[in-house]
């Protein structure tokens, strides 16, 4: 088990990015996951059976791929204060 066989695309939000990248050329793209949503029966998936259905987007290559979701990493200040 893990992340992927626990997580279905349906749980995540709309603006969700998915880092979609090829196994075999290592062609990468970003998915959301709301576009993801409009495809027929993707919405009750798991990510790891969404990673099997998607191929590479790249011309003549259509491999596997890999799927990260990409994280809002914001830098945030200090703010508390000394006693």
């Amino acid at each position: 088990m893990n992340w992927k066989t626990e997580t279905c695309l349906g749980d995540l939000d709309t603006e969700a990015q998915l880092e979609v990248t090829c196994r075999v050329c290592d062609h990468m793209r970003y998915e959301l996951a709301g576009e993801l949503w409009k495809r027929k029966g993707f919405k009750a998936l798991y990510l790891d059976e969404v990673e099997t259905r998607l191929t590479c987007g790249a011309r003549k290559c259509g491999g596997g791929v890999r799927l990260q979701i990409m994280l809002d990493l914001r830098e945030e200040g200090f703010v508390a204060g000394m006693p």
